[in-house]
């Protein structure tokens, strides 16, 4: 009885582990709130993407960094910027047509 009592507390303290490391993910609409842009950080890193009316489109998956911002600056293009530490920088540039990328280092 008492090894499955601490098979049991395992199990559910694997459970909510994994529970409590899963990301919030935080969404961003458009200034029309026709599309929105989620995004996430997690142990393993932070991804962003467009949930859509055709699904989900990766802007960027897993990167090394603790934050994400959006920011639109239209209707039809937003700003996805994160920061890797003080020497570099990235911003993707999502337009409602196209996926582009600008690095700075």
């Amino acid at each position: 009885m008492c090894n499955y009592f601490k098979v049991a507390l395992m199990g559910v303290l694997l459970m909510v582990g994994r529970a409590w490391a899963m990301a919030d993910v935080i969404e961003t609409r458009s200034p029309d709130q026709s599309t929105v842009i989620e995004h996430a950080c997690s142990e393993q890193g932070c991804s962003a993407w467009v949930d859509g009316a055709n699904g989900k489109t990766p802007i960027v998956d897993n990167a090394h960094t603790t934050d994400i911002s959006v920011q639109w600056l239209s209707n039809d293009l937003a700003d996805v910027h994160f920061s890797c530490g003080s020497p570099c920088t990235a911003h993707f540039f999502y337009g409602k047509r196209q996926v582009s990328a600008r690095n700075r280092l």
